[in-house]
């Protein structure tokens, strides 16, 4: 009787250990795939964009439209916000919720990054999958917002849809 439950023990054992260096492996290639899409950024400014690219999500998803209008590039807010001031901009935003004419990030996974280079300054096209509300209605669709990095900090287009050929 001894015998097998010890067998049992090592039975079980076993299997934790097999699973265990399964799930390992699996996080190690989660984490090799995300440092491939980010492969298009230079390495000291991964992390910073990562970070600022959450920010930027999590404002939105939130509603704190006065944090996010620090996240837009310059170009962002002279030519698709035409220079409105924050009180301006915040305004704005919060009509277009109540409309339910307004588009909302609410999650967004990067799926590809590609620089390009527009006027002499370098800028980056962040692609991924998104939940999004639209007009007050959910919806799923791949995305893409423009990055750049500018006096020490990046900063950010609103979101386009990706166009399939």
């Amino acid at each position: 009787m001894r015998a097998i439950s010890a067998i049992r023990c090592y039975k079980t054992y076993f299997w934790r250990c097999v699973l265990t260096i399964l799930f390992i492996a699996n996080c190690a290639y989660g984490q090799a795939v995300d440092k491939n899409v980010f492969a298009a950024i230079p390495e000291p400014l991964r992390a910073q964009l990562t970070e600022r690219l959450k920010q930027y999500v999590e404002y939105q998803r939130t509603q704190d439209y006065e944090k996010l209008y620090s996240l837009f590039s310059k170009t962002t807010l002279e030519r698709i916000f035409k220079g409105q001031s924050l009180t301006e901009f915040v305004e704005a935003f919060r009509k277009g919720d109540e409309a339910r004419t307004s588009v909302r990030i609410l999650t967004f996974t990067v799926t590809n990054v590609e620089k390009t280079t527009k006027d002499g300054a370098e800028l980056y096209n962040v692609y991924g999958n998104a939940k999004l509300c639209e007009q007050g209605e959910l919806s799923e669709k791949q995305i893409v917002i423009g990055a750049q990095f500018e006096n020490g900090n990046w900063y950010f287009t609103t979101l386009a849809d990706v166009l399939e050929n």
